[in-house]
Parts: C-alpha cells; sequence; structure tokens
C-alpha cells in the first residue's frame, strides 16, 4: 500500500510540474510574441497562468528571460570571435566545442582571458573594424520616427515609460496601459507614409521606439 501511495504521489507531482512548464511557455509567449507587459499579464491574463503559477513567479519568468537573453547575445559573441580566429588558427575548435557547454554568464566569463590572449597574439591578423558590430543608427532612426509622429501613435497603445518604471518598482499596476477601441493595424492607416509603406513596418517602428524610450 505504502509504494502504491508513494508511486501515485510521484506521478502526481510528475503531472504538477508538466503543467508547470506548460504555463511557463504560455507567460514567455505573451512577452515575447504579444509584446505584454508584466503588469498586464498579471492583471488581464491570470487565467491564463494560475493556479500552477502566480504573480510572483511571473516576474521571475520575465527576470531570468531578461537573464538569459543577456547570456544569448554574449555567448553569440564569443562564439563568433573564435570563428573568426578559427579561420587562421585551426585549434581554436577545441574551445568552440567547449562554448557549447556553457549554460551561465558564468561559464562564459572563463572564455575572458582566452579572448584577451588570442586579440593579442593575433592582433596582425584580425580586423577590428570587422570584429566590431556595426551600431545601428540610433539617433538616425528616431528622428525619423518623430518626424513621422510615431510618438503619436505610441500613446495609443503604450504607457509613457515613466509609468512603465513606476510599475515595475511597484510590482503592480498603478498605471493601466491603454485599451484602443480599435485594432493597431486600423490605427496604422493614419500613419502610413513614404517611410513607412507597409503596416507591419509601421508597428515594428512603434515597438522599437518604445523600447528605445523604456531603456533611456
Amino acid at each position: 500500500m505504502d509504494r502504491i501511495t508513494s508511486t501515485c504521489d510521484n506521478q502526481k507531482q510528475l503531472l504538477q510540474a508538466k503543467d508547470a512548464s506548460e504555463k511557463i511557455y504560455k507567460v514567455l509567449d505573451l512577452i515575447r510574441v504579444k509584446y505584454l507587459d508584466i503588469p498586464m499579464i498579471c492583471k488581464y491574463r491570470r487565467y491564463e497562468f494560475e493556479p500552477e503559477l502566480n504573480e510572483d513567479t511571473v516576474w521571475l519568468v520575465h527576470n531570468f528571460d531578461i537573464e538569459y537573453g543577456k547570456f544569448q547575445r554574449a555567448q553569440s559573441q564569443v562564439s563568433d570571435f573564435l570563428l573568426k580566429i578559427q579561420s587562421f588558427e585551426p585549434r581554436v575548435k577545441s574551445y568552440l566545442d567547449e562554448l557549447t557547454y556553457a549554460k551561465t554568464l558564468s561559464d562564459l566569463s572563463n572564455f575572458n582571458a582566452l579572448i584577451r590572449f588570442l586579440r593579442h597574439k593575433y592582433d596582425d591578423f584580425l580586423n577590428e573594424k570587422d570584429l566590431k558590430r556595426k551600431q545601428p543608427q540610433r539617433k538616425d532612426e528616431i528622428q525619423i520616427a518623430r518626424q513621422n509622429k510615431i510618438p503619436e501613435f505610441i500613446k495609443f497603445c503604450f504607457l509613457e515609460s515613466g509609468q512603465y518604471q513606476e510599475n515595475l518598482q511597484a510590482k503592480k499596476l498603478a498605471h493601466e496601459p491603454p485599451e484602443p477601441k480599435v485594432s493597431p493595424l486600423t490605427i496604422c492607416s493614419d500613419y502610413v507614409n513614404d517611410v513607412y509603406q507597409k503596416p507591419l513596418d509601421l508597428l515594428q517602428t512603434v515597438c522599437f521606439y518604445a523600447a528605445v524610450e523604456l531603456s533611456s
């Protein structure tokens, strides 16, 4: 009887873990694909993650997702550099193989000394201009966006950056995001022009401008 009870408990735990995992993927979908902020998810989409997750857990998923994004960017930079070196130093392949086992930013920090050494040793072979990722012309893009009334569009769909930051700091919906009476695609028709000829291009610019405002 004890064995049967133990087996049933284990199966129940496995099912609960599976349900929680599915809800985590759902939260990530809401963040990454549907571009919803955490206060909005916690207030209007609770039915999509409860009861397996709670509000604190959703914030943890959000924070871990940000950290994982940092890890992916750092790993990509290390990989690009080693691939560049490998073109004239094949022995670097072993380090590229080791890179696949890195799982955290701490793991990637173990490559810092190696990268400094390789930069110094092969400085004559490296074209630094090729290695430095070209920075986007953010100032020009922002100026063009402002000239085409993108900030005016954003007010229909997003909170102001200060209000969003207050929501994050308070971990609650102190300011509610605007709720457009019509679809953003419908609003696009008033802003499509020679610069932004397609509604999708316009929406991408709106999201880009909003992200820059939040990061500034």
